[in-house]
């Protein structure tokens, strides 16, 4: 028996160690929005108080009041979430049809494509942002809602395109043979057995654009001049540089109030992220 218990606590102190090092990453990532929130929700005088203070004496949400009414952002927000969810409707639809095509549609061609996709994933989009801004500015979608989505989808599409396809190649084809062999077109295949079938993978893509959409502020910046055509991210920080100054219970606030929506969204649907961003794993 002593022989082998050496071999049997490995395992629990490499957990042991592991699940240490998780807390610490979490703790890392936690503490600064905790902090924020904590912020958010004090006085003046207990935001100065020192030595500082984990949690406010009372709940002070005038800090959230007047941060909304110094900025509109029931605007950001309305723009955010057009933006975000035609962005996340399209790429989805656009992507899960490329990446089944990339799986299984015999044409001539096919690797040529899938590697000219794969090339596109390797150049940075700041890149491309000026002869992307000069099309745009040829097409009059400079400063407008469609513009700053068409951006969108040109960054997020050839991500999505490998992650369907992977999805794609590791469901197995007697399903879809047989709807072939009943007549079934391969867009009638596509659209009514993989498509189903891919869930995991449409509830990755979905949430990882709307995620990176709503919290995209580089583009956001550059494609919008207009406060009424501006996204969360851009009102937030045009509104702390101009509005807010050095009040940093509403600096906080309207910082809070951007990030909620995407935490939100991510712990809720963290295990279809997962599920998503894992299948397909091994044929790439």
């Amino acid at each position: 028996m002593s022989a082998i218990a050496p071999y049997d606590r490995r395992p629990v102190a490499v957990t042991a160690i592991t699940n240490i090092v998780t807390v610490i990453i979490a703790l890392i990532w936690i503490v600064p929005f905790l902090w924020m929130l904590s912020t958010a929700l004090k006085t003046k005088p207990e935001i100065f108080t020192y030595p500082p203070q984990w949690l406010p004496k009372s709940l002070y949400l005038q800090n959230f009041i007047s941060a909304f009414e110094a900025a509109p952002f029931g605007t950001y927000y309305l723009n955010s979430f057009i933006v975000g969810l035609v962005t996340t409707i399209a790429t989805v639809l656009a992507a899960s049809m490329a990446g089944y095509a990339m799986a299984r549609l015999p044409y001539r061609g096919r690797n040529v494509v899938i590697a000219g996709m794969l090339s596109t994933t390797m150049i940075p989009f700041q890149v491309l942002l000026i002869p992307f801004f000069i099309l745009m500015t040829a097409l009059h979608l400079v400063n407008t809602l469609p513009g700053l989505i068409l951006a969108y989808l040109a960054i997020f599409l050839p991500f999505a395109v490998f992650m369907f396809r992977a999805y794609f190649l590791d469901l197995p084809r007697e399903v879809e043979e047989g709807a072939r062999l009943d007549g079934c077109s391969w867009f009638g295949v596509y659209w009514r057995i993989a498509l189903p079938l891919a869930r995991p993978a449409i509830a990755a893509v979905a949430i990882y654009t709307f995620i990176e959409s709503w919290n995209e502020f580089f583009i956001a910046l550059i494609m919008t001049s207009d406060d009424d055509k501006h996204t969360l991210p851009v009102g937030l920080a045009l509104f702390l540089n101009q509005s807010a100054g050095m009040d940093w219970g509403q600096t906080m606030a309207s910082s809070v109030a951007a990030s909620v929506p995407a935490v939100v969204v991510f712990m809720i649907m963290q295990r279809q992220i997962i599920a998503g961003l894992t299948g397909g794993a091994v044929k790439g």
